[in-house]
């Protein structure tokens, strides 16, 4: 998937889930919970199959550096002039949508430390198993904007 859907979905997924949490939950543990339902659906997001980025080196930084910016502002713009808990379960839940990939990337390209790629493989071990159509990159953009509109409206 491209990065606009796992940002929005893991900030949609960490809004989600703030209502089946204990009212007794501090902000520590509120981010803690935003973080693990981006990871999850990134992870179940992948299960679809699905197309993937074709541009490689520079093209494909580049375009990765427009859209997580875009994105984190359409984003985290929705929590302007809300709470700072809101802003930072939105911006947790984000950090766990990327992180599959992100850590791949940190392996390949900066660190070569070994648990990175583990982790990077087992949070995809449900990559493109649904046996069902291939989203292609514009229902992709549709799915990202719709995530991002919850957000929107889920944090007003």
């Amino acid at each position: 998937m491209i990065a606009s859907v796992h940002l929005s979905y893991g900030a949609a997924s960490a809004l989600f889930i703030q209502k089946h949490l204990s009212l007794r939950f501090k902000r520590e543990s509120r981010y803690f919970c935003a973080f693990f339902a981006g990871l999850a659906s990134h992870m179940a997001v992948d299960a679809w199959p699905h197309w993937e980025y074709i541009q490689t080196g520079s093209k494909l930084w580049a375009t990765l550096l427009v859209e997580t910016l875009f994105v984190s502002w359409a984003l985290l713009g929705a929590s302007l002039g809300r709470s700072r808990l809101v802003a930072g379960i939105i911006f947790f839940g984000m950090v766990g949508g990327a992180v599959p990939d992100l850590s791949l990337m940190i392996w390949d390209k900066v660190f070569f430390w070994e648990p990175l790629l583990y982790f990077h493989f087992v949070t995809h071990i449900f990559h493109g198993i649904l046996p069902f159509f291939t989203i292609g990159p514009v229902l992709q953009v549709i799915l990202a904007g719709a995530a991002i509109i919850y957000v929107q409206l889920k944090s007003a």
